[in-house]
């Protein structure tokens, strides 16, 4: 058994470049895609499609980073108030 330090930090992983956190990912795309096809909505077939196709982009890995981690961190900057707002205030 090896012995990893407490202060490393480590990835679980499934398989080799698979995580739990795209597991949950490619879950929660797989519970909206069979909620998609066993409902009773018009163009079905294209939404299973389009949901396919986001939850595809958001496994995919550039730069050894997954998409899904990208689009977190752009919903955090723009969710973060913006500092310029506080210097320019309109006073009435």
């Amino acid at each position: 058994m090896r012995i990893i330090p407490k202060k490393t930090r480590v990835s679980l992983e499934l398989f080799k470049g698979v995580s739990i956190a795209d597991f949950c990912v490619a879950a929660v795309g797989v519970i909206l895609a069979v909620l998609v096809v066993c409902s009773n909505l018009p163009f079905k077939l294209y939404t299973l499609a389009a949901i396919l196709i986001i939850f595809v982009g958001l496994l995919i890995s550039i730069d050894e980073d997954k998409n899904y981690v990208f689009l977190a961190h752009i919903i955090k900057h723009y969710a973060r108030p913006s500092k310029a707002e506080s210097h320019y205030s309109v006073d009435e």
